[in-house]
């Protein structure tokens, strides 16, 4: 839109969703009050998203290598932090509030749309099923780490 708002239809709304008959999809209208096209202007979705992965994968193999080598260092004080945690093992460990929410959208049968919310669900690097975390938890796992850290 002309403000340039960026949201993801899966795991950023707006309040505004729209949905095309011809195409049979939905999408999202601009829902930032100070941007001419508020409910009006549909939003783009960002350059490079329809390719998925692969367009930042050597980056992705360099962070990786990157880690690897922090954790060869000895005597440095390390904070683990996990994003994700197994979807079999969730409800032990947080609420669902903690959890990234995935929207998913239906018409009714009055014609309006519905929205539906679920735990937002990946396959970690191992190939098991996870759910993604909010930021709030990981940022309490980091502190109460880095706290741990700075009493030795």
């Amino acid at each position: 839109p002309l403000c340039n708002l960026s949201r993801n239809l899966k795991l950023l709304p707006t309040k505004n969703i729209g949905y095309d008959k011809e195409t049979g999809k939905f999408f999202l209208y601009c829902d930032n009050k100070d941007c001419s096209g508020c409910a009006n202007e549909i939003l783009k979705g960002k350059e490079g998203d329809d390719r998925g992965i692969e367009p930042i994968r050597e980056r992705l193999d360099k962070d990786e290598n990157i880690l690897r080598s922090a954790f060869s260092l000895h005597g440095i004080p390390k904070i683990l932090l996990r994003n994700h945690i197994p979807a079999a093992e969730v409800s032990k460990y947080y609420d669902s509030y903690e959890l990234t929410p995935e929207f998913n959208f239906t018409i009714g049968k009055d014609g309006r749309i519905q929205t539906t919310e679920k735990p937002w669900t990946v396959k970690d690097d191992n190939g098991t099923e996870s759910h993604s975390l909010m930021a709030a938890p990981v940022v309490v796992a980091f502190i109460k780490q880095l706290a741990d850290i700075l009493e030795d």
